[in-house]
């Protein structure tokens, strides 16, 4: 592929392009979302659904976007998420990149298990990993406490940390599981990075370019 995904296209792409999605929570029995992944851009809708419960069973917000047939790109990972990725097909063994559009738990809620799968599907692979996840997502915001200046959301950086970082994130383990699922040298490596939420200039902010287009 000759050409950037800029910051905003491909939302925009997601919710308003004729990218023909697969919907991998709400596939038909016996044929996998990843059968219906073709072209050089391809989206596939892990969960459409909001933050309530409710008998529809759809899973909250979640986009897997695929590059020339290669998953790269996860968006968000809300609740339920998770179960849809493992009803697609998909392998996600050299996956690298996740979004956060923001830090409610309806979007980030199934964040851990779906990297704790990174590393199973290295595993079934037989691959040992050595790139880090990045993890993207939004700066400190939000309208402070009442009484207080703490706003509403913390960095993305500090949120990740706080479930990851040695010693004190409440998923540390998966710095000693990556290593012990997966043979060879293998470790748990993320890289945190904040972003802002508003652009100077209203220019695009290009976030990541890699050597094959993406």
């Amino acid at each position: 592929m000759d050409h950037f995904i800029k910051a905003g296209i491909i939302i925009a792409s997601i919710l308003f392009g004729g990218i023909a999605p697969s919907l991998a929570d709400e596939q038909p029995s016996g044929k996998l979302a990843i059968d219906n992944v073709k072209g050089e851009l391809s989206v596939m809708v892990l969960g459409s659904g909001g933050p309530v419960a409710t008998d529809v069973g759809r899973a909250s917000a979640g986009y897997l976007i695929f590059t020339d047939g290669k998953p790269r790109v996860l968006m968000d990972l809300g609740g339920g998420t998770f179960k849809s990725l493992a009803q697609s097909g998909v392998n996600i063994h050299d996956m690298d990149i996740i979004l956060l559009s923001h830090l409610h738990s309806d979007h980030t809620g199934d964040l851990t298990p779906v990297i704790k799968t990174i590393y199973f599907h290295n595993n079934r692979a037989g691959t040992s990993r050595s790139n880090p996840i990045h993890i993207y997502g939004p700066r400190m915001n939000g309208v402070p406490f009442p009484n207080t200046t703490i706003p509403q959301y913390p960095d993305t950086s500090s949120y990740v940390h706080d479930h990851y970082a040695l010693p004190g994130g409440t998923d540390r383990y998966l710095n000693l599981f990556a290593r012990a699922i997966t043979e060879g040298a293998s470790s748990f490596s993320y890289v945190a990075h904040d972003l802002d939420s508003t652009v100077a200039n209203a220019e695009v902010q290009i976030v990541l370019s890699a050597e094959d287009g993406l």
